[in-house]
């Protein structure tokens, strides 16, 4: 959850949600799915020297897969952790962004009591206490958790 200011010292970035409508195979309304994802292009890259994430090269993911054929193994596993970035604490310089009004009157239509927060332009400006898609430093601030 973001911290939201009245008085943001310092660079604002923006952000974007996107949304999409699911349908049932019937071609009935399941659900509304969005996602919010920050516009790292923005940001500052020597503000965050140390932003990259080891990566697998395709040819160790080519000899593991090799090694499981050569040895009769059938499955293979992976995992997917959902909202991956957003479980990550953001370090370093705070990061803010701000949400168009839009996003805004739909944020304060959720949380009332945001209402005091919101500019004059109808803008809304949000500290973030963890990272989102977008952010440059978001890989490897994951990354890290995971090796923690």
């Amino acid at each position: 959850m973001p911290e939201f200011e009245e008085n943001v010292k310092g660079d604002s970035f923006s952000c974007h949600m996107f949304e999409v409508e699911k349908f049932l195979a019937t071609g009935e309304h399941d659900k509304f799915k969005a996602r919010l994802v920050f516009d790292g292009s923005e940001q500052d890259p020597d503000l965050f020297p140390d932003r990259s994430s080891p990566t697998v090269p395709f040819h160790s993911l080519m000899a593991c897969l090799a090694l499981t054929a050569a040895n009769g193994m059938t499955k293979i596993g992976k995992i997917d952790v959902k909202g991956a970035f957003i479980q990550t604490e953001m370090v370093g310089p705070p990061v803010y962004i701000n949400c168009d009004p839009g996003l805004t009157r739909l944020i304060v239509e959720v949380l009332p009591a945001i209402k005091k927060y919101v500019t004059p332009d109808g803008k809304l400006y949000c500290r973030l206490l963890k990272a989102l898609y977008g952010c440059v430093q978001a890989s490897k601030l994951w990354y890290n958790k995971l090796t923690a």
